[in-house]
This record gives C-alpha cells, sequence and structure tokens, in this order.
C-alpha cells in the first residue's frame, strides 16, 4: 500500500499500481466528557424512537399470530365496560373454535372468549381470569380448553413477554414461572426490545409482500377469532408433531401449569364460580392414542383442581381434513360454529347431572351455574 498524489494506491507487486479514489480527510475534534456524554444519549435516543416505532408498526401490522393474539385478547378485557356470564379460557384452539355469537342462540347469558395461545398454558387462564376479576364481579362459569398436548408443556419466556400489563417484580401477577436466567433475557428481549426481539416480523412487514386478507389477523368484539385460510402442507407437518407429542413420555401436568391450575382452582372455589374443563377436538387422523393420554391428564388434573367445583366436558370425537385450518385442533368457522352448538349440549348434560350416553355426572352449584336453557 502507497500512497501517490493524495490516493490510496494498492501495489499489485508487477509494478502495475491499481488506484483507489482519494480517502476523505479526518478531523478528529477535541474529546470530552460532555461531548461524549451528548453522542451516547442521541445514540440512546434514536435505539428507542426506533424500537417505539418498531412496536407501534408490529402491533398494527405484525405478521406474528401469536403475539397479536395475547395483545388483543388482554386489551379486550381493558376495554369492556361490563360483565360476561360466561368466560372461556385456554389456547388458541379456543380461540378459534368456541363462536360466543352462536354460544348466544344455544345458551341463555353472553359470553366473551378470552382464549390466548398454548404458549402460555394454564399461566395465561389465571392471569386472564385475575384480569376479569379486577374489573368486573364473578361470572357464572369458566370454560378452560386446551389440546391435550399442551397440558405439559413449560411456559414460553417469549409469548409471556407480549402479554401487556403484567408486572412480575411487584407482585401484581401471581403465580409466575420459574425461570433460569436464559429464560429471563429471553422474556426481557421480547417485552422491551421487539426491534431485536421481532426482527424477522419487522423485516416482513417493512420489505416482505403484503398479507393477503385470509392471513390477516381478525377477532370479533365477543374475542373470538376467525381461522386463516386452510394450508393442508402445514397442517400434515403439524399432525406428524402432535403424534410424536401425542405419543412421547409425559408428567401429565407440567410444574408451570400445575401451580396455575391449583391458583385457579382456588380463585373459582372462593368466587363461586363453575369451572368446566373441555379438551379440544383434533383432527381424526392423529385419534388413536388420544383416550389414553385423555385418561392420564384427567387423573392429573383432578388431583390439582380437587378443591375446585370442576365438572370434565366428555371428549368429543375427531374433526374431519377439510374443517380445519393449518393444524389438527384449528377448526374453521363453520365447523367452529358447529362444535359450540355441540358444546353447549354436552355442558347442558353436565349441568343437568347426565353426560350424552347418560351416565351420572357430578353435581352442580346452582347458585352461580351460568343459566342454560
Amino acid at each position: 500500500m502507497a500512497s501517490a498524489d493524495g490516493y490510496d494506491v494498492l501495489d499489485s507487486g508487477d509494478g502495475w499500481g491499481l488506484t483507489r479514489l482519494p480517502l476523505p480527510d479526518e478531523h478528529m475534534h477535541p474529546s470530552s466528557w460532555r461531548r461524549l456524554r451528548r453522542i451516547v444519549f442521541l445514540c440512546l435516543l434514536l435505539a428507542t424512537i426506533s424500537n417505539v416505532g418498531a412496536e407501534h408498526l408490529l402491533q398494527s401490522r405484525g405478521p406474528n399470530w401469536s403475539h397479536r393474539l395475547l395483545e388483543a385478547k388482554f386489551s379486550l378485557v381493558d376495554g369492556k365496560t361490563g360483565p360476561a356470564d360466561w368466560l372461556v379460557l385456554g389456547d388458541s384452539s379456543a380461540a378459534h373454535g368456541v363462536r360466543p355469537d352462536v354460544w348466544s342462540q344455544e345458551a341463555s347469558g353472553g359470553m366473551w372468549n378470552l382464549a390466548t395461545v398454548a404458549g402460555l398454558g394454564a399461566m395465561g387462564d389465571i392471569w386472564m381470569l385475575d384480569r376479569y376479576l379486577a374489573r368486573f364481579e364473578a361470572p357464572g362459569a369458566v370454560m378452560v380448553m386446551h389440546t391435550v398436548d399442551v397440558w405439559d408443556r413449560a411456559v414460553d419466556p417469549a409469548l409471556v413477554g407480549q402479554v401487556p400489563g403484567l408486572s412480575a417484580w411487584r407482585g401484581q401477577t401471581q403465580p409466575w414461572p420459574r425461570w433460569s436466567w436464559h429464560a429471563w433475557r429471553t422474556f426481557t428481549l421480547s417485552r422491551y426490545l421487539p426491534l431485536y426481539a421481532e426482527s424477522g416480523s419487522l423485516v416482513s412487514t417493512l420489505f416482505g409482500r403484503a398479507l393477503p386478507d385470509g392471513l390477516r389477523f381478525s377477532m370479533d368484539a365477543s374475542g373470538w377469532v376467525r381461522s386463516r385460510t386452510p394450508d393442508a402442507v402445514q397442517l400434515r407437518r403439524d399432525a406428524e408433531a402432535f403424534t410424536a407429542a401425542l405419543h412421547a413420555p409425559h408428567p401429565g401436568v407440567s410444574a408451570d401449569n400445575a401451580r396455575a391450575l391449583s391458583m385457579l382452582g382456588q380463585r373459582c372455589r372462593a368466587e363461586g364460580i363453575d369451572l368446566y374443563v373441555v379438551h379440544a377436538p383434533v383432527w381424526e387422523e392423529v385419534e388413536p392414542g388420544m383416550d389414553a393420554r385423555v385418561k392420564s391428564v384427567e387423573t392429573a388434573l383432578e388431583a390439582v383442581l380437587a378443591p375446585a367445583q370442576v365438572h370434565f366436558v366428555p371428549r368429543f370425537g375427531g374433526v374431519a381434513f377439510d374443517a380445519l385450518e393449518s393444524t389438527v385442533d384449528h377448526l374453521q368457522p363453520e365447523a367452529a360454529a358447529a362444535f359450540t352448538k355441540e358444546l353447549a349440549q354436552r355442558i347442558r348434560d353436565v349441568s343437568l347431572g347426565t353426560t350424552p350416553d347418560g351416565a351420572a355426572a357430578g353435581p352442580v352449584d346452582a347458585r352461580r351455574q351460568a343459566t342454560l336453557p
């Protein structure tokens, strides 16, 4: 490397030099702590503005359904002005599968669908119920609906970071997952640095193709979330993963879910709320092995929920391929309507002390029971 007339020259070794453009002259200003602080402040201000801008953009146009659903459901509770007779809690199978508009035609009393996503497990259920009870009187009944493989999962810290209004450090949200340092780091990045944690969604939103209407997040005023456009390839992939999870060794109920369910049961008992546990219907092709898994899960759930007035709704049969979206437990709108009607009938049977096959069911506390025709 040599200099010739103010130009930077690369010597190739054979006597021929490859001339580059002239380098700019750097003028180093005298340094001071005040100047350094100003530069650091401006960098932090730019990063903060970019981070806030990214958060607002993702909330309005972000393609990550799980994040958008969490924001929408907790905001729904905060924005309501009156109580509901029935609450639906659970994962996305319930968010897509239980339609309050159809329920109102089958049973007396209004319903809110406050189901969120599987990554929160039962923690999301108790957090949502507590958020509701902080604003309104107790509902007549609570329905908790999860897919059977959710009960043994741990809570996802990245999804917890998307829940608005949580404050673990001030003791305002109980119970709280028992996390490692790595999980706390994931939670913090997800909650406070969307510019980093959701960089993929941000790039897709800014530079990718616009989402078609069938893939845009859509939720009605009662909390029901419309399914996306069906995807047969993704459905079969999800079926493979679900089948593997279904037949893998499992603890029945994970530690996170057990702690949350215990508190959920205590809260329902203290408030006089009847609690109904529903197993989400799944694709008929993954049905083999479901009975054994459901029985194992219900045994574990009964042990945790023993103090509460809990009713297990008889399990539903398999769902046809054309009734599903892109996972084994997400129902299309028409299928969700039919499922909601059948669900109302089964809960009616349980509340009257009989199951659809005529077997006796547990007693119901009629003092706080939401009204069914």
